[in-house]
């Protein structure tokens, strides 16, 4: 009842919105009316598709996320657990043996995040990733028929986060990248010396601080790369 009294309030929130601008077109020049007109029809156009947004987000939290029968809090704390130690040893054993055979030199890490993000897509899509994005397709396109950035709705998006197997994507997503920074600075500081242990360490979680840090590390040290 709760969600179904917000939809609600939503849409009629929306569609008002609708209905002022056309009474404020017919007020208007003729220059300015038709430009409000579509405004007000492209908002009203865009109310539906946020209340399902909405609506399909709240759904999906009813029940435990799992991508494939796997908890998703499972491959959520796994994924995060296992790259510490891949952070220690890239930061500070980089030139050992195990770092360079088992994560410098090896794409078995990396693919396994892959095949990660790409299961949790594929729940998440089934969960209502497709509507969720079908949503934010429709704000952008009244957003632009409105003529006014400022006018796109931000609440379909912030639905699709709601969904705990989005966020999981997001943070898989994150992961990921954060780790392949981390590895190609731990790469180009055995070619040229460079310290990174502290760019390594604050890639994990802040990728592009890390990559910031041993830009400016390089250029305080005087290396040019080889």
């Amino acid at each position: 009842m709760i969600l179904q009294s917000a939809v609600q309030r939503m849409v009629r929130c929306c569609n008002g919105r609708a209905v002022a601008r056309l009474q404020l077109a017919a007020r208007c020049p003729a220059p300015h009316r038709r430009r409000l007109s579509v405004s007000a029809a492209a908002a009203a156009a865009a109310a539906p598709a946020a209340a399902a947004a909405v609506a399909a987000a709240a759904a999906a939290g009813g029940s435990a996320p799992a991508v494939f029968g796997v908890p998703a809090a499972a491959i959520f704390s796994a994924s995060s657990a296992v790259l510490v130690p891949v952070y220690a040893l890239m930061a500070f054993a980089p030139a050992s043996k195990l770092t360079r055979d088992a994560l410098l030199n090896s794409p078995a890490l990396y693919l396994l995040l892959a095949a990660a993000y790409v299961a949790t897509f594929a729940a998440a899509w089934q969960a209502g990733l497709g509507a969720a994005l079908g949503a934010m397709w429709e704000a952008g396109q009244a957003a632009v028929v409105a003529g006014s950035p400022a006018a796109l709705d931000l609440r379909p998006l912030a639905a699709m986060f709601g969904q705990p197997l989005v966020t999981l994507l997001a943070w898989l997503h994150l992961l990921t990248l954060d780790v392949v920074m981390a590895r190609e600075i731990a790469l180009d500081g055995l070619r040229t010396g460079v310290a990174t242990a502290h760019s390594v360490l604050l890639c994990f979680f802040f990728g592009p601080t890390g990559l910031i840090s041993h830009a400016l590390t390089r250029l305080v040290s005087g290396s040019k790369g080889r």
